[in-house]
């Protein structure tokens, strides 16, 4: 049975027929250590009613573009940290305390039970706040420190389909420091303690278009709709007890605070990443969405087990060659080598003459990591695809 959401954005509802739903797996899912993470961020504007549920379609290709503006978030390797040592990637970013951002670099971790953010570092950070105590010299900061998480919040368990669900729930600290003239507080040492609760459930399954690269509309591709409402609850202390309700409401919080997240996010198999995400305020409204545009492109290589053709030797090292075999009939007009996120990183000028077993040059340049070969035919149908493992 499908649920109507009510969102405030700008797309409609495919009319399609009976879809095949998908597992996403950790073999499905495969995240690298170091990648450039490329997505967009279009204009919300419109209304539209967000269908939940099996057999669905969704068509977000419509939207508006005119002020998108392109990100990349550079991950880093981080298998060698010895603080994290379940970590795969690293990245920069920022906490926030209610509006005050701290830099921090995040750690990223997966295993066979699920993609998770396994913890955090911040930097030393100091803000004035005489705007709000009016003392000239008042001051928050924020001490510089390293945490693995209480407790573990999945992103994607794995398997996960149609109908998959979990709570989980881990708690958050963060060391801060207090001037207040006014109340005789000199570098006051105190903490945020945040208990963090997560639900996710997959509400719904089918195809989706979005735009790509271009901007215009993709293919069809198959994914999954997850519904994510996350409630952070914080408590305070200062000098090591709680601390007094006049104090932290003059500073714009109160103890037991509560706020909560909530978010529609799609995912496909064989795009480590999200496809689509929609954040939305307390009224349910959508307030701002990010799409990653390459993964039409990714998502339709890994959906093609039937052209998928033999490469020896599988790993390869960069620089040597790769015979190609068993690659179906038709016109080859292309070759690209795509990454992990989908995005051509090398293109073949020099075809070989006919369909059967060839050869192919893995060019030196290519960092070690997982790639596909990316075969195309005439109207740039791919027509050959494999998965294959590059050392140095």
């Amino acid at each position: 049975m499908k649920k109507t959401l009510t969102l405030f954005i700008g797309v409609f509802l495919i009319a399609g027929s009976s879809f095949a739903q998908i597992t996403i797996e950790k073999s499905n899912f495969e995240r690298e250590a170091s990648f450039s993470d490329e997505y967009r961020l279009p204009t919300v504007t419109g209304t539209y009613d967000l269908y939940s549920g099996p057999d669905t379609s969704w068509d977000f290709s419509g939207v508006d573009q005119d002020n998108a503006e392109d990100k990349s978030l550079e991950h880093f390797d981080a298998t060698s940290d010895p603080v994290f040592t379940d970590a795969l990637n690293k990245y920069n970013g920022y906490s926030s305390f209610y509006g005050y951002l701290i830099p921090s670099t995040f750690y990223e971790a997966i295993d066979d039970n699920g993609w998770y953010l396994t913890g955090m570092t911040s930097r030393d950070t100091a803000y004035s706040i005489s705007d709000i105590t009016g003392g000239a010299n008042d001051s928050l900061g924020f001490s510089a420190m390293e945490q693995i998480y209480d407790g573990r919040l999945n992103y994607i368990k794995f398997p996960m389909t149609y109908e998959s669900f979990w709570n989980e729930e881990r708690t958050e600290y963060m060391d801060l420091w207090l001037n207040f003239a006014a109340v005789g507080l000199n570098h006051a040492k105190g903490n945020r303690k945040r208990a963090v609760s997560q639900t996710r459930e997959i509400i719904g399954y089918g195809k989706i278009r979005i735009p790509d690269d271009l901007n215009m509309p993709s293919d069809l591709f198959d994914v999954l709709l997850m519904d994510v409402q996350i409630t952070y609850v914080d408590s305070f202390f200062l000098n090591g007890a709680p601390a007094s309700e006049t104090l932290l409401g003059g500073l714009g919080v109160s103890q037991g605070m509560k706020t909560t997240l909530h978010s529609y996010i799609y995912y496909t198999a064989g795009f480590a990443s999200p496809v689509l995400s929609i954040s939305l305020n307390e009224n349910n409204e959508a307030i701002g969405w990010t799409y990653r545009y390459r993964a039409p492109e990714f998502a339709a290589v890994s959906d093609m087990d039937a052209n998928l053709v033999q490469s020896s030797p599988n790993p390869v090292k960069a620089g040597a060659e790769i015979t190609i075999s068993s690659l179906n009939a038709g016109d080859l007009e292309g070759i690209s080598i795509l990454d992990i996120q989908g995005k051509s990183v090398y293109n073949y000028t020099t075809l070989p003459s006919s369909n059967s077993d060839f050869n192919l040059l893995i060019p030196g340049s290519l960092d070690a990591g997982i790639y596909f070969i990316s075969i195309t035919g005439k109207n740039n149908q791919v027509i050959g695809y494999q998965k294959i493992v590059v050392t140095p």
